[in-house]
């Protein structure tokens, strides 16, 4: 995909998410629903931009292979994270349950 979100050879077509890997020098995108979202966000601004005849914007990752910040379930009340390069196992469940129900509120 290049670098205003569009799967390659396709002008009109958009990929974000799981479907998007996102490459640029030595930066490439996490998939996660961190940038997911940017990407879904930039995608449809994009898509607005080209109807209207505008320059469309450039992403630029913000959650990256470098910097990843993630949190992995191992079930039973057990998960690790994953932040500037350190790995956590204490209290990692709290923080990923304390997240979670944060983002979740959003959706109420």
């Amino acid at each position: 995909m290049d670098s205003y979100l569009r799967v390659d050879g396709m002008k009109d077509v958009f990929a974000v998410g799981d479907t998007a890997y996102f490459e640029s020098g030595d930066v490439r995108s996490g998939q996660n629903v961190e940038e997911a979202e940017r990407q879904g966000k930039l995608a449809a601004k994009n898509i607005m931009r080209t109807i209207k005849g505008k320059k469309m914007k450039r992403y630029r990752a913000k959650n990256t292979i470098q910097n990843l910040r993630a949190f992995i379930s191992l079930g039973n009340d057990k998960a690790v994270m994953y932040f500037s390069g350190l790995m956590f196992k204490v209290f990692a469940y709290r923080v990923k349950k304390f997240v979670e129900r944060r983002y979740m509120k959003r959706f109420r």
